[in-house]
């Protein structure tokens, strides 16, 4: 989660006075070695399962996804627009998949004819009782009020914002206890797929027999496996909007200049020290 920038400075002293050679930070220290990495994509995650649950329609979930992007949002200092699920640190072929591939975001021309048909499809007339999770912080109070304003304007909703510190908000996240949550995924390996996958079944009650006959394809023949086929899977998922891609954090691993030899990566992430040396 991004911290305050008192909290960022800790990272580099440690490095800066010997008791560390490696720190991750999520602020930059020019007078050290750094190495950027953004491995982390910051959106919206629809809660889908649940009986009566308004958000398990797709047209719904569709209009607030659509809604959401074209909203004027101010991201956090360090954060990039998001192109898609898979953020830039995972590679293909040597080279970034998310540059190699450009955007997988959805898109439509008409957000509010798509929620009035989700609406009728729900026999609603507009959406109630919904509230925003978001962690403590005033960078998510600023970023959810710009996408619940957009979401008033155009739909005449009203989503209530809850705000939880972190132990709690994560504890509401794992639990389920959640609408709509600001969430960051992050891939656990560098496997093109790891974060497709999790759209299967897994992840916040969400379901499609499209994307899990793609996946179970790309599973059963890993030969198959590109950029493209990814960048298809992945649309496929964006498409039916659980979850709605919204920016990129920028990491820094902090490296003290005299060290040589690290071995870092970006998932998890991990700095392995065992060939590491000063020069």
């Amino acid at each position: 989660v991004l911290r305050d920038t008192e909290d960022t400075a800790a990272p580099a002293d440690r490095v800066r006075d010997g008791s560390s050679s490696a720190e991750l930070s999520d602020a930059p220290a020019e007078d050290l070695a750094q190495i950027p990495y953004s491995s982390r994509t910051w959106g919206l995650l629809f809660n889908c399962g649940g009986e009566g649950n308004a958000l398990a329609n797709t047209a719904v979930r569709q209009a607030l996804a659509a809604a959401a992007l074209d909203a004027e949002m101010t991201f956090p200092e360090g954060c990039e627009p998001a192109q898609g699920l898979i953020p830039p640190a995972v590679n293909y072929a040597g080279a970034s998949y998310r540059e190699t591939v450009g955007s997988a975001l959805f898109s439509i021309s008409d957000p509010t004819g798509l929620y009035q048909q989700g609406m009728t499809e729900l026999g609603l007339t507009t959406l109630r009782n919904i509230s925003i999770l978001a962690p403590e912080g005033s960078v998510y109070t600023q970023l959810i009020g710009t996408i619940n304003a957009r979401w008033q304007q155009l739909f005449a909703c009203y989503f209530t914002v809850r705000q939880l510190p972190q132990e709690e908000y994560l504890a509401a996240l794992a639990g389920g206890d959640y609408q709509i949550a600001l969430v960051s995924l992050e891939p656990a390996s560098a496997s093109l797929l790891d974060l497709p996958a999790r759209f299967d079944g897994e992840l916040a009650g969400f379901y499609s027999d499209g994307v899990h006959a793609a996946l179970t394809a790309l599973l059963r023949e890993p030969e198959r496996i590109n950029a493209q086929t990814v960048l298809t899977l992945e649309k496929a998922i964006l498409s039916e909007a659980p979850f709605v891609p919204l920016y990129c954090q920028r990491q820094y691993l902090l490296v003290d200049p005299s060290v040589e030899g690290l071995a870092f990566s970006p998932f998890g992430p991990t700095v392995d020290v065992s060939g590491a040396a000063r020069a």
